[in-house]
């Protein structure tokens, strides 16, 4: 009798963080509703994340990268909780991709992007402007006054 409360108490706590998961997500879309209808600003403000995407940029910052969406939902799933519907994951990936805050590399590979705005990859040449020797500051004329 023990382990059948016990199972159920674990169904519970599964059913409800759902709950709230959902709850979070209905909540997200009347915010957008209402903004689409609010009368438009002169200037629109910067994008930030709701708390999918964010539950989405934090299970990757935790892996090693690059990682496809099915290791995003098992890293959101492993703290008990569930990561929502597997469409509203993958679209919200695309618009982190979209916003600059993921880079996608391949299909179905994403990496966070860097703070900066780059792709993260490493460069290590000069580019077609810059120069390949030292420049130099002074001349010798310039040193002598």
């Amino acid at each position: 009798m023990q382990a059948g409360l016990e199972a159920e108490r674990l169904r519970l706590e599964r059913d409800l963080a759902r709950i709230e998961l959902e709850s979070e997500q209905i909540a997200e879309a009347l915010a957008r509703q209402s903004r689409a209808t609010a009368k438009p600003r002169t200037r629109p403000s910067p994008t930030r994340p709701g708390a999918t995407q964010k539950r989405i940029l934090d299970a990757v910052a935790r892996l090693p990268q690059p990682v496809s969406p099915a290791e995003i939902i098992a890293e959101m799933e492993s703290g008990g909780s569930p990561a929502g519907n597997k469409g509203t994951i993958h679209n919200a990936i695309a618009r982190l991709v979209k916003v600059g805050k993921l880079n996608k590399l391949d299909v179905g590979q994403y990496q966070l992007a860097s703070r900066n705005g780059s792709s993260g990859e490493s460069h290590t040449g000069p580019t077609e402007n810059e120069p390949t020797e030292p420049l130099l500051t002074a001349t010798g004329a310039q040193e002598a006054s």
